[in-house]
C-alpha cells in the first residue's frame, strides 16, 4: 500500500511526517514532489585511475543555481527538502517521467528507511550524447510513502542520518578500521560554497553526525534541540527515545557512548530530567567525557578545558528556558590542549586502573 494525498496531508498536518520546505502543489495523488538543491559533487576523475570501495572518493563540490551535466557523466545532487520519516513509514524515490525521457537517470540507492532524517542525496546520470542543463528549484523526483505494519524497533541510525547537504559515498567507512577514517581527504570547493565547507578534518564538518538521545523526561527538550540542529544544518543521529513513554536512561547513555567508541560520532548530547543520571551512566564508559552544563560558560569551558565529547542537559531546568546559548557555546568551542591535554590524559589513564 502507498499513502494517498489525503493521508500524506494528514501526516504533514499532525507533524508525524516532516518535509520542509513544502507547498501544497508538491503533494500529488500518491507521492510528494521533491526539488533540486544547488550543491553537487563530482568525482575527481583526474586524480586516480580507479575507485576503491575501501577508500573515500575525492570530490569536487559545485555550488550553482544552474548545473550542466556532461554526456555520459555522473554527479551527486541533493534535494532542497529536509525529510523526517516516522518509524512507521518507509519511502521510495522515483525519478519524474518527463525528466527520464530526456535521458536523465535519477536514483536514491536503496529504501528510505523508517526513522531517516535529513536531505536526500540523489545520484544523477546523463545517458545522452549531449550536455543536459538543470536548474536548482526544479521538480526533480518524487517520494512514495509506504506504511509499515507497525512502528519499527530498529529506526535508521546509519552514516547518512542527519545529512544536510549533498554527501558522497561512505562505503569506505564500512570496510576500514577506525584509524583509517581519521585522514579523510578534503572536498575541493569549485565555486560559491559557504565558509562551512572545509577540510573533512574540521570537527564540525567531518561527516560524523552528532549523536543525541534522551529518556522520556528529556524527550520534549530533545525534539526542540533536533529542530535547532536542523535549522543550523548540523547533522545528527537521533538514538531515541522516540516518545514520552517511560524508559531507562542508562540504555540511552550506552547507545551514545557506543556510537562514539565505534567512531560513528565524535560528539553527542544526552538529556534526562536532572542530567545527573545520564552523566553518571555515560561516564562509566572508556573514552567518554560527559559534562552536565547549566549555562554557556560551563559548556564552553567543558569543551575548551575538559575536551567534553558529550554535553548533558537537564530537561527540568531547560524545558521552559532557552537552551541555545549552552548548546551554541559547546558546539562553537574547541579543546585548547596544552596543560589541559595533560590533565585529560590523566583522567583517561584512571580508567585503566
Amino acid at each position: 500500500m502507498i499513502l494517498s494525498d489525503k493521508h500524506i496531508k494528514k501526516r504533514l498536518a499532525d507533524k508525524s511526517l516532516v518535509i520542509r520546505p513544502i507547498v501544497d502543489s508538491q503533494v500529488q495523488g500518491a507521492s510528494i514532489d521533491l526539488t533540486l538543491g544547488d550543491s553537487f559533487l563530482k568525482i575527481k576523475d583526474h586524480t586516480s585511475t580507479h575507485l576503491n570501495y575501501k577508500q573515500e572518493a575525492s570530490y569536487h563540490k559545485i555550488v550553482e543555481t544552474t548545473i550542466v551535466i556532461a554526456p555520459q557523466s555522473f554527479i551527486l545532487a541533493t534535494t532542497n527538502e529536509y525529510l523526517g520519516i516516522p518509524t512507521d513509514l518507509a519511502g521510495i524515490v522515483e525519478g519524474r517521467s518527463s525528466i527520464g525521457r530526456m535521458g536523465l537517470f535519477i536514483q536514491n540507492a536503496g529504501l528510505i528507511t523508517p526513522g531517516f532524517k535529513g536531505t536526500l542525496t540523489l545520484e544523477l546520470f546523463n545517458a545522452n550524447n549531449l550536455p543536459l542543463v538543470l536548474k536548482a528549484g526544479m521538480r526533480i523526483c518524487q517520494i512514495l510513502l509506504l506504511p509499515l505494519s507497525s512502528h519499527t524497533d530498529s529506526p535508521y541510525q546509519g552514516k547518512y542520518q542527519g545529512q544536510s547537504k549533498v554527501t558522497g559515498s561512505r562505503l569506505f567507512a564500512e570496510n576500514s578500521s577506525p584509524n583509517d577514517q581519521e585522514g579523510d581527504e578534503p572536498i575541493e570547493v569549485i565555486k560559491g560554497s559557504d565558509s562551512l565547507v572545509k577540510s573533512a578534518n574540521n570537527e564540525m564538518v567531518d561527516n560524523k553526525p552528532i549523536s543525541i538521545a534522551s529518556d522520556h523526561a528529556g524527550f520534549a527538550l530533545k525534539s526542540k534541540i533536533i529542530d535547532y540542529l536542523t535549522k543550523k544544518n548540523i547533522p545528527y543521529n537521533d538514538l531515541g527515545t522516540y516518545s514520552a513513554d517511560s524508559v531507562d536512561y542508562p540504555d540511552y547513555a550506552f547507545k551514545v557512548a557506543d556510537s562514539i567508541n565505534k567512531k560513528i560520532a565524535k560528539y553527542a548530547i544526552l538529556i534526562c530530567n536532572t542530567g545527573l543520571g545520564m552523566s553518571i551512566a555515560a561516564n562509566r564508559f572508556t573514552g567518554i567525557r560527559a559534562a552536565l552544563c547549566a549555562d554557556d560558560n560551563e559548556a564552553s569551558s567543558a569543551k575548551k578545558h575538559n575536551n567534553a565529547n558529550v554535553l548533558v542537559l537537564s530537561a527540568q531546568k531547560l524545558n521552559h528556558q532557552d537552551f541555545s546559548p549552552i548548546l551554541g557555546a559547546w558546539l562553537g568551542a574547541s579543546f585548547e590542549k596544552g596543560r589541559h591535554e595533560r590533565r585529560v590524559n590523566k583522567i583517561e589513564n584512571l580508567a585503566k586502573i
